[in-house]
């Protein structure tokens, strides 16, 4: 679980820094668990 939430705190700051395309689609969370 700790890996699961460092990817998310991960994928938090990439998100503030700059918009991921998945989160424009509207489901962040596919692309964790294709990357998972």
């Amino acid at each position: 679980m700790s890996v699961a939430k460092k990817l998310q705190g991960r994928a938090d700051l990439r998100a503030t820094t700059q918009p991921d395309p998945s989160e424009a689609q509207g489901q962040p969370q596919k692309k964790y668990k294709t990357e998972l």
